[in-house]
């Protein structure tokens, strides 16, 4: 399970930080390019220790839900793609086998299909089947420069 909410201080108490497997941050530009300026002010994403697999959805959503599964360029599996609902704080982390589900999604849905070297992709959501989203690398990324070594001062 993906939380996915604004970085405040009232968001993360609703965690539990014992069912946490990581944590990722994500502010100003990233976040704004993935969430839009609703989350210009940060976002978290928290990836729970039950995400290694896709889990159905209760009923009462499973008619508003999306899923599918996101490949690389070679058709393999492509984990960690961030998939958002466009405007709308709805969001997933694909799986170790590229599955994502969504729940809730609005009828009229755009979604956002992206991670870091690769082209964003903009899809209308798909409700009937599973959607199949094939990522391309981005030949104008630019990786942004390697960090320099720390400074280590040592005073006698």
């Amino acid at each position: 399970m993906i939380a996915v909410m604004e970085s405040t201080r009232e968001g993360l108490t609703k965690l539990n930080p014992g069912n946490m497997s990581s944590m990722r941050v994500l502010k100003d530009v990233s976040a704004t390019k993935v969430f839009f300026d609703k989350f210009k002010n940060g976002v978290i994403i928290v990836t729970t220790k039950n995400a290694g697999s896709v889990k159905q959805l209760d009923p009462a959503t499973a008619q508003n839900s999306v899923k599918g599964i996101v490949v690389k360029e070679d058709g393999s599996a492509f984990s960690g793609v961030t998939v958002v609902v466009s405007d709308k704080p709805i969001g997933a982390i694909t799986d170790a086998q590229g599955r994502f589900i969504l729940g809730n999604v609005p009828a009229d849905a755009t979604l956002l299909f992206s991670f870091r070297g690769y082209k964003q992709q903009s899809l209308k959501s798909t409700f009937s089947s599973e959607m199949n989203v094939k990522m391309e690398i981005d030949p104008d990324y630019k990786a942004p420069p390697p960090r320099p070594d720390p400074l280590v001062i040592i005073d006698d």
